[in-house]
């Protein structure tokens, strides 16, 4: 029951909990993730259920996708500012853990990008080639988890990995954007047109 966001679009919540919080709180534009940190803080246990089967408007273009992610990594440093990691770790260690480590992902993924390109030049395309390796090696228990868990054959997953290291590029630059314009700047996304 750790869960660090649970969806909106697939969400189901008591409604006695709802109506009790005066509704889904709209104080930061990932109003899913606030209402998910806010139920753990507050000691309820939030689940995932693998079974459920949930259709949802997912972007359709790299615009679209770009304005998602633009949204996503702000609402999650306006939780973080909102919610304090050092309560999630007071009132939900768990959740406190995986806040924690995407914090240490999104600080470590520039340099791990960067020893990629410093491979590169050291060592010319076999440089490249065993930084690859290597990144793919940290990508495999992922890999194996999404194989097993929704009985994906390993072709089909295997093919979508350049789409995981053109999506990091993406996701870092958004993320990156969002870090200095939410915590350093202090100037919050505000308006934003979803992604979908």
């Amino acid at each position: 029951g750790a869960s660090v966001v649970l969806a909106g679009c697939c969400t189901a919540t008591r409604t006695d909990l709802l109506r009790q919080a005066g509704g889904i709180p709209t104080r930061t534009i990932t109003e899913d993730m606030d209402w998910t940190w806010t139920l753990q803080e507050q000691g309820w246990v939030t689940a995932y259920v693998p079974q459920a089967v949930v259709y949802t408007a997912e972007p359709k273009s790299v615009k679209l996708m770009a304005k998602q992610l633009n949204r996503w990594s702000s609402g999650f440093f306006q939780n973080l500012r909102h919610h304090r990691l050092s309560n999630l770790w007071r009132h939900r260690p768990m959740l406190g853990m995986w806040v924690t480590l995407s914090i240490v992902e999104i600080l470590s993924i520039p340099v791990w990008l960067a020893a990629g390109a410093w491979m590169l030049y050291w060592r010319g395309w076999q440089g490249l080639a065993l930084w690859i390796v290597l990144d793919l090696a940290l990508m495999l228990p992922h890999v194996a988890a999404g194989v097993r868990s929704r009985g994906l054959s390993v072709a089909h997953v295997t093919s979508c990995l350049l789409f995981v290291f053109l999506n990091r590029f993406m996701n870092m630059y958004f993320v990156w954007k969002a870090l200095v314009s939410e915590l350093i700047l202090k100037k919050p996304l505000v308006e934003f047109e979803k992604g979908h």
